[in-house]
């Protein structure tokens, strides 16, 4: 069962971590005290976080400070992908 939530802060960040079992599986809730925003992550999206690397947190940390971040970076992707796939020889 659920226990109390785990405090985990620094000068940075404070958050308050604990297992959901309200939906069809359980799942970590993770609570950002100072913006009052939550994130529900099930075991896969656990699991994907063990393959993201430096860069993906750059990325996210980008998004907290600018909320445009990653939709300039999806702008860029598309437009990225479609150079590629438009030229003679570029790859699908």
């Amino acid at each position: 069962m659920p226990g109390e939530p785990l405090r985990l802060g620094n000068e940075y960040a404070t958050v308050e971590v604990s297992l959901d079992v309200s939906a069809n599986g359980p799942r970590v809730r993770i609570v950002s005290v100072r913006d009052e925003l939550e994130v529900f992550l099930d075991p896969v999206a656990l699991a994907l976080l063990c393959h993201a690397d430096d860069t993906v947190f750059a990325l996210l940390a980008d998004e907290a400070r600018d909320h445009g971040a990653l939709a300039d970076l999806r702008a860029h992707r598309i437009t990225t992908d479609r150079l590629t796939t438009d030229r003679p020889g570029g790859s699908a």
